[in-house]
């Protein structure tokens, strides 16, 4: 089997956890049993490569070579003014309504489980059809243990029928 990591290392560490190489930790919640087995993974690898050709922003165009410097500056925290008012076009509140419109089915990242809950939650109840919601079972006390350590849920909400699909 073959597993391939990726980093761009203009991009910040993950949020609300530690990097893959980072020591495990030893907290007791969902976050710390994610970083100990990714901490775990991360160390099995034998071999690494590193890439010298950067393909984060490509193009010759004046506007893509412009984007690439901004994201370039932004990156090293040196924006210049110029380039922060072209980022602040790009806030939702300056976007027309069409364009906003069109993120609706966008995917999303959030940064806890606790918002990812709040928003599927949101989402099964602007879909305002019967919800058939089904408990966990568990073998024994190890399996309970495996549902927190795992991040699993004791409780599964299933929509019936057809639905939009919605990714946010």
């Amino acid at each position: 089997m073959n597993i391939s990591l990726v980093r761009d290392f203009a991009q910040l560490p993950p949020v609300g956890n530690r990097p893959l190489y980072a020591p495990p930790s030893t907290d007791i919640t969902d976050n710390g049993a994610l970083s100990r087995n990714g901490s775990c993974l991360y160390q099995a690898f034998s071999e690494s490569y590193l890439l010298r050709v950067v393909h984060r922003q490509t193009g010759d165009s004046p506007a893509q070579q412009a984007f690439h410097s901004l994201l370039q500056h932004a990156s090293q925290g040196s924006l210049s003014v110029e380039e922060w008012k072209t980022l602040q076009t790009r806030c939702a509140n300056a976007l027309p309504l069409a364009e906003k419109n069109s993120f609706d089915n966008a995917i999303c990242q959030y940064t806890t489980r606790e918002e990812v809950h709040a928003v599927n939650l949101q989402e099964i109840q602007s879909i305002n059809e019967p919800c058939a919601r089904i408990s966990a079972k568990h073998d024994g006390r190890a399996s309970v243990r495996k549902v927190v350590e795992f991040g699993l849920h004791t409780l599964l909400s299933i929509l019936l029928g057809k639905h939009s699909g919605r990714k946010r």
